[in-house]
This record gives structure tokens, C-alpha cells and sequence, in this order.
């Protein structure tokens, strides 16, 4: 099988890296955050309650057995790549024992490969210190990501991960921390990801909030930044899969919005 490397990549002279281990397709039942998504690992534990699996970085992660749909055996074919000064691996999982050839010019076609994952494909702001993303989650959860040592190059990764179950009380307790570190920040515009699955009759997630507590987190959100960003704020619709549940809390979130003049 051939795999071609982008023409703008300059191939450094090593011998490509090949190991061995798992591509896991995990699946959440859909809706808009997606149905399915892939977890890689070179190393795996199904003993306890949640899977434990050994990414190629060395850290550890859990994934919750009700989302793993398939364990796949595979071997994972990398080359090191020079983009711009940048080195990276560009990793290909293929079904183990395929002979694999890279082709240094347009890419080939990729045949049974399935999408390639690179590790340095993190998000646009993880070097980027005039950004700071926060993020308040159920964790472990979809998609996996989100643990408290993601913190960006710059520290700009605010991770808080909280566990299932998690009461009104105890969210707002947590999200102290936010406030603060947005006190600290200073933004000057603020993007709101307004997901709602955080709600107790949301029947994905396993948070316990009420409707009403998304009218607080967004006016005690906007309390903290107003006086930095002269309240320029959007806000995107993002996950809740109660449609009434979903209704009540967006209507709490916009009534603070409004109220935000």
C-alpha cells in the first residue's frame, strides 16, 4: 500500500516508525456532537469500570465501556515530517501486516487507510496565548479529551472536569475557578460554547443542573467580563438532547443576554 505526503512537507531522512496497537471506534448515539469518533492507543485495559487505554504521548485515558463500539488490531505506519521548521509524525493506522510504502509527492490513494491522525493536530489556540479556553465537562466522557493536564502551550487550556453526578452546588463551586481565571485574563471578547446537555434530564450526560442555573452561569459569566470587552459576546448552540429540557435552559441563557445591557 502507498501513502502519499503532502508535496509542501519536506521528508526528513528517517526510517518510518512503525507499532503496533489499537484503533478504537467509540460512539455516543449521535446528535450534534457527533456519532463516532476514534481513540488510539498502544496499549489497553478492559479490568474496572471504565477501559483504560495507553496513548503513543505515554498518558493514560479513560474511555467509558458503553461507548466502545469495535477494538480494532492495528499497525501504525509514521513518517517524520519538517513543515515549516515544525517536526511532527504523521501517523497512518493500517490492518496489521500490510506493507506500506511512502510516496513522497501528491498523495496516493489511501485505499482501506483509514483518516490519518497527526500529532500535531491540536486545536488553533493551543499556542496561541492571546486565547483562553475554558471548559467545564463531564469527564471522563465523550470524546475523551479534556483532562486537567491539557493546559496549552501558554496555559491557556483551562480544563475542569467533573464527575457524573455532579449537583448544582457543587458546579457552581467549580465554576468559581472559571471566574477567576477570566478576572485574570482580561478578555476582550468573549465566545460562549452554550451546550445544555449539562442538564439533569438530558439523557447523554449524567450532570444534575436545572434550567435556571444557565440563566446564572451565563450572568455571572457576563458580571466577569463585561468591564474588559464592553459585552462583545456571542454565543454558539451547542450540545442538549431533551428537546424540553434543551428549550427551558437556551431560554434561560438568552434571557440573561438580553438582560446584559
Amino acid at each position: 500500500m502507498q501513502i502519499g505526503l503532502w508535496s509542501k512537507y519536506q521528508r526528513r531522512v528517517e526510517t518510518p516508525v512503525i507499532k503496533g496497537g489499537k484503533r478504537i471506534l467509540m460512539s455516543c448515539g449521535g446528535g450534534m456532537a457527533g456519532s463516532k469518533w476514534y481513540e488510539y492507543a498502544s496499549d489497553i485495559d478492559m479490568d474496572g469500570e471504565y477501559v483504560d487505554i495507553i496513548g503513543f504521548d505515554g498518558q493514560s485515558k479513560l474511555l467509558g465501556k458503553q461507548w466502545i463500539v469495535k477494538i480494532i488490531d492495528v499497525d501504525f505506519h509514521g513518517q517524520v515530517l519538517d513543515y515549516e521548521g515544525k517536526v511532527t509524525i504523521e501517523w497512518y493506522d493500517v490492518p496489521k501486516g500490510t506493507d506500506v510504502e511512502f510516496v513522497h509527492d501528491e498523495r496516493q490513494d489511501r485505499g482501506i487507510l483509514s483518516k490519518p491522525f497527526v500529532t500535531k493536530d491540536l486545536p488553533k489556540y493551543y499556542d496561541n496565548k492571546k486565547v483562553l479556553y475554558i471548559s467545564t465537562h463531564q469527564y471522563p466522557f465523550y470524546p475523551g479529551t479534556g483532562s486537567e493536564n491539557e493546559k496549552g502551550k501558554f496555559n491557556n487550556i483551562f480544563n475542569i472536569p467533573l464527575p457524573a453526578g455532579t449537583s448544582s452546588e457543587n458546579y457552581f463551586d467549580a465554576y468559581n475557578h472559571v471566574l477567576k481565571k477570566l478576572d485574570e485574563f482580561k478578555p476582550e471578547f468573549l465566545i460562549f460554547s452554550a451546550g445544555f446537555d449539562a442538564h439533569q434530564d438530558d439523557p447523554l450526560a449524567q450532570f444534575k443542573l436545572k434550567s435556571k442555573d444557565f440563566y446564572e452561569i451565563t450572568r455571572r459569566t457576563l458580571l466577569a467580563t463585561n468591564k474588559y470587552n464592553n459585552r462583545k459576546v456571542v454565543s454558539i448552540l451547542e450540545g442538549g438532547y431533551d428537546l424540553n429540557a434543551l428549550a427551558e435552559s437556551a431560554d434561560e441563557h438568552v434571557k440573561a443576554l438580553q438582560q446584559n445591557k
